[in-house]
């Protein structure tokens, strides 16, 4: 059952917590418990689930920094990405760091590629791109290293949406196709989704409207079936952004308004406001200033209260114009 987990959590999310939780009933060795309730709440966070802090608390508690050290540096980091879905970046760093002065002794590719990915997201959304460059380059760096294949696409994931914030479109496609061909030839299948959301944001920085829709229609019909319900969210919302352009108006409202509406229920700061935006732009289009302003303006009360500058890059020149 621990070993369906581990293989299912690159294919099927749900489908690898129902296995975790299966062993973890099974498991009568403290040290086997306290390393299952790491997979499991760690599988929660990478879809965003607060469901996993539960488990992670726990685990921190349980685990014996003498004999499980990789399993720590794992517990911990998945708390930091858990203050990363929140928009507490400098708290995330902190676990992060915290975890990768644990880990990189180990020298666990799967342990330090989580990390690694994750001070890589955390200053990305600090808009310190620069910075999340180097450590998408690590991840690239290890994973060639240790011929460890998730961590070269996770760092060409990283490098990939990183091009695409700073409008180096090319360089995002690229990277972006990286990611997907590992994907497709090791069966990651969060690789090929995520690089079809790259896709997505890339095409439409560019103005290739039909190519944006369909990357974002793949990423989301990807991201839903494999229960990944923070790219969904976000897929939905930028799928909605190239109908609307497109005058495709109805299709183009029902997904802002999902990607909304799913960012609220997962409660996630980056994902709530990427769906007001969507309903935002799709109310621009129609002329609507005012309902446009207003969901504008309630994302940039929310993001005041984190530390997230990613958002304004996306929301900043509609909320400007609004």
């Amino acid at each position: 059952d621990e070993a369906i987990g581990d293989v299912e959590l690159w294919r099927d999310i749900p489908k690898s917590i129902d296995a975790f939780e299966r062993a973890l009933n099974l498991a009568t060795v403290p040290e086997k418990r306290a390393t299952l309730k790491s997979k499991i709440g760690s599988a929660y966070v990478m879809v965003g689930d607060e469901r996993g802090l539960v488990y992670l608390d726990a685990a921190e508690k349980e685990l014996d920094p003498a004999t499980q050290g990789n399993e720590l540096a794992r517990t911990i980091s998945a708390i930091g990405r858990l203050y990363h879905h929140h928009g507490q970046l400098r708290q995330a760093l902190a676990y992060l760091e915290r975890a990768r002065q644990i880990a990189e002794p180990l020298d666990d590719p799967l342990t330090l590629v989580f990390i690694y990915s994750h001070l890589a997201g955390s200053h990305q959304h600090l808009a310190e791109l620069t910075k999340s460059i180097e450590w998408a380059r690590r991840a690239i760096t290890l994973g060639k290293r240790r011929d460890y294949p998730l961590a070269i696409a996770t760092g060409y994931e990283y490098l990939a949406e990183d091009s695409s914030a700073s409008g180096d479109w090319q360089d995002a496609l690229g990277y972006a196709e990286q990611d997907r061909r590992i994907g497709e030839k090791t069966g990651y299948a969060q690789r090929t989704a995520w690089a079809e959301y790259c896709d997505a944001m890339t095409y439409y920085g560019l103005g290739n409207l039909s190519a944006a829709r369909d990357a974002g229609q793949n990423a989301f019909a990807m991201a839903d079936s494999m229960g990944d319900a923070r790219l969904a969210a976000l897929a939905a919302a930028e799928l909605s952004l190239a109908q609307t352009d497109m005058g495709q108006i109805e299709a183009a409202e029902q997904n802002a308004r999902d990607a909304l509406e799913r960012g609220i229920d997962l409660n996630l700061t980056y994902m709530i406001c990427r769906g007001l935006d969507a309903v935002a732009h799709w109310y621009m289009q129609q002329g609507n200033w005012e309902n446009a302003f207003e969901h504008l303006d309630r994302s940039a009360r929310i993001v005041a209260k984190t530390d997230n500058r990613l958002i304004l890059l996306h929301d900043g020149p509609r909320y400007a114009l609004a």
